[in-house]
Formats: structure tokens, C-alpha cells, sequence
């Protein structure tokens, strides 16, 4: 079974800005997406997302400033949080609920993903049902978040 996996992931500085290189062959999963996302502020939240049936494998990546990242096993009910940078990225396997929280203004994450997306299967757990994510998110001020991802519908 697949387990979820924090790796270093080098990034590289200088005058210009920065340079990180996301290879193709991860954990020898055929990736068939890359996904980015751009997060304007500071303590913006995306997730608990999930598909079922036909679930997804995701490689998460920051590119640019700092986030938690949570994952919600679907089968335990354990939670299991990180913290990315631009210098490590995290596997999540396909039984995860999977959702961060930016902490930095202008956040830039990327996802490689296996898996067809298929809408009708995508599910969403609020954060409001997971007591470790709750708590965490309850005590800041001003999250940004979707309506859709504060709903639960699994």
C-alpha cells in the first residue's frame, strides 16, 4: 500500500529568483495532470478534497511561499499534518482526503495527479468535521475559503 511521504526537494537561489525542478518520474506513478494554484493571501484554505470511486494519487509541491498540508486517511480517520516549503514536497495516496493552509501571502503550490479528474466523483469534507483541523483553523482570523469547501458531502 502506498503511504503518504514528505521528500527534500531542491530548490535553487539566486539573483533572478528561484529554480526547482519537479521530475516526471516520482515514486514510478504515471502522473497524468499538473495542476498550480495561486493563493493571494496569507491563511487561505483549500480542501479536505477526495475522489471516490476512482480515487487519485497527488505529489504536492510549493513553489513558492510556505502552507500545512493536511491529510485525512479515509480509513483510519487519523490525520497526518506538514509543513511545505519550496524545499520538500509530500505524496499523498489515493485513500487521503487531501487540503492546506497558506502561510504566506502570494503562495504558489503544484500538484502532479494520477487519476482522471472525474467531477460527479469528487467529494469534499469541511474541515469542520475533523476535529485536528479544526481546532488548528478555528483559532486564526480572516480564512479565505471556498464555499464548496466549507460543505461536507461524502
Amino acid at each position: 500500500m502506498l503511504s503518504s511521504k514528505i521528500n527534500t526537494h531542491p530548490t535553487y537561489f539566486d539573483n533572478r529568483g528561484c529554480l526547482g525542478i519537479l521530475e516526471h518520474n516520482i515514486h514510478n506513478i504515471s502522473w497524468d495532470r499538473t495542476i498550480t494554484a495561486y493563493n493571494e493571501k496569507k491563511y487561505t484554505f483549500r480542501g479536505m478534497h477526495y475522489q471516490n470511486p476512482n480515487p487519485q494519487v497527488k505529489y504536492i509541491k510549493v513553489i513558492r511561499g510556505s502552507i500545512v498540508d493536511f491529510l485525512y486517511n479515509l480509513d483510519t480517520h487519523e490525520v497526518e499534518r506538514y509543513e511545505l516549503n519550496v524545499d520538500n514536497s509530500l505524496l499523498v495516496p489515493y485513500n487521503y482526503a487531501h487540503g492546506y493552509l497558506t502561510l504566506e501571502p502570494n503562495t504558489i503550490v503544484t500538484y502532479l495527479i494520477s487519476g482522471d479528474y472525474i467531477p460527479s466523483n469528487e467529494k469534499i469534507i469541511s474541515y469542520h468535521g475533523i476535529d485536528k483541523i479544526s481546532s488548528e483553523l478555528s483559532s486564526l482570523n480572516n480564512i479565505t475559503i471556498s464555499n464548496k469547501d466549507l460543505f461536507r458531502n461524502p
